[in-house]
């Protein structure tokens, strides 16, 4: 499938549990308490995570529209 040309490089700028927490609910298609239960923390936790990560991941791809 297609995939945006900067997205390998924009998450590599992501913290290691942004990447995380992306890649398990966004990725793999994993529930907050399923990736909660891998990384160890709570699923609200989980979710900042994917926040934030997300948030820096528009930025650094120049999305506008979500």
């Amino acid at each position: 499938p297609w995939v945006e040309p900067g997205l390998p490089a924009a998450l590599e700028k992501l913290s290691e549990r942004q990447r995380q927490a992306i890649l398990l609910c966004h990725g793999y298609g994993w529930t907050l308490t399923e990736a909660a239960e891998v990384l160890g923390v709570g699923a609200s936790t989980v979710q900042r995570h994917i926040d934030r990560g997300m948030e820096k991941l528009r930025t650094r791809l120049g999305v506008t529209d979500v």
